[in-house]
């Protein structure tokens, strides 16, 4: 427990001095601000003026908004933590401490997951557009979310070399959420071949969930690459710092 404390502690510090990251923390609680705000007058403009209705894509906005972006947030946030303790020399210094760097590692992670999971928890409903008895049935899909917070930890920590090189990887990460976008518009089995990015299965699963549709063959599919990924990026972390 006082292991957990001084890392919450470190992070905490390490956070506060870095404006990328206050800034990059901040967005979440704006997320549903706008939803309550700008969401229902939009929905009754466009159904006033134009004859449409925005309903029917309340699934996809959330699901960009939210049940993606949020894990990539976090993942964001402990991947440059990461990186910039591997620049300083910090996970070379754990080996010869009686905590692992695999323990450290461990600790970082399941602080990604634990904050994604929660903060999808708490937005969906705080956006006024998706009830509780909604929520209880995500709650599959939103524990897979949790570990798309994780893969994009390790992938900006251990596949970056620098800082630079983990802000282009940052930008790249932008693609999580756009392959989703276009599998909502294409029918029949076209959108599987989306199904390469991750977040693709997520977002599916949702997608059904949302419509009272069973969506565990998606979040299995999910599941199963998420939890390859996951290896292979751990796999090259454990080689590089013979764990």
């Amino acid at each position: 427990m006082r292991f957990w404390r001084d890392f919450v502690r470190n992070d905490l510090k390490n956070i506060s001095r870095d404006s990328l990251l206050i800034f990059v923390l901040t967005v979440p609680w704006l997320i549903p601000v706008v939803f309550r705000l700008a969401i229902p007058p939009l929905a009754m403009w466009l159904e006033n003026i134009y004859n449409f209705d925005l309903q029917p894509y309340y699934p996809l906005l959330l699901s960009f908004a939210i049940l993606l972006q949020l894990p990539l947030i976090f993942g964001i946030v402990f991947g440059f933590l990461l990186l910039d303790e591997k620049d300083d020399g910090v996970l070379a210094a754990i080996q010869v401490t009686p905590l692992s760097v695999d323990g450290y590692l461990k600790q970082r992670l399941l602080l990604t997951f634990l904050l994604s999971v929660l903060y999808v928890v708490f937005m969906l409903p705080a956006t006024g557009l998706v009830s509780l008895v909604l929520l209880a049935n995500l709650i599959p899909i939103i524990l897979l979310a949790g570990l798309l917070g994780v893969g994009a930890t390790l992938f900006i920590a251990f596949v970056a070399n620098n800082k630079v090189e983990g802000l282009a990887l940052m930008k790249a990460m932008g693609l999580l959420m756009l392959g989703p976008l276009a599998a909502f518009f294409i029918e029949g089995r076209w959108q599987l071949l989306l199904g390469v990015v991750p977040s693709y299965w997520l977002a599916k699963a949702y997608w059904l969930a949302s419509a009272g549709a069973n969506a565990w063959l998606y979040i299995l599919a999910g599941l199963s690459y998420l939890i390859l990924l996951i290896y292979l990026l751990l796999k090259r972390f454990r080689r590089k710092y013979a764990v």
